[in-house]
């Protein structure tokens, strides 16, 4: 039992919901970003996809550059504390800096949108 008197299984059961649709975000941003998919399209028709990416690219050369590098790193697979490691801080400032980012670059879809 934990504090409150919550069972470990609700405790659990929570965690991975929470993971589950974490994972569902990031899926679905990735699939708007990506160029190509097995070549099928994806989202919206192939023009405005490819505005979208473009505004997206472009923003991404605007982040500030700890938030690029971060957001960047993290799309090529690493870890946040593979990028805490290659830039000397904690893994929560790694998250802090992508979740940024990202905030960043969903504006702009959900704009195009």
């Amino acid at each position: 039992q934990l504090r409150g008197g919550s069972a470990v299984a609700g405790w659990l059961r929570t965690i991975g919901v929470r993971l589950s649709l974490n994972r569902v975000r990031r899926d679905r941003f990735r699939r708007m970003v990506s160029l190509e998919r097995e070549g099928e399209a994806i989202g919206p028709p192939a023009v405005d996809r490819d505005r979208i990416l473009e505004r997206v690219r472009a923003e991404i050369a605007t982040l500030p550059p700890a938030e690029r590098e971060v957001f960047l790193l993290r799309q090529e697979g690493w870890s946040y504390r593979e990028i805490a490691g290659r830039r000397g801080h904690s893994e929560a400032t790694a998250r802090v800096l992508y979740f940024r980012a990202i905030r960043r670059l969903r504006r702009i879809v959900e704009e195009e949108e």
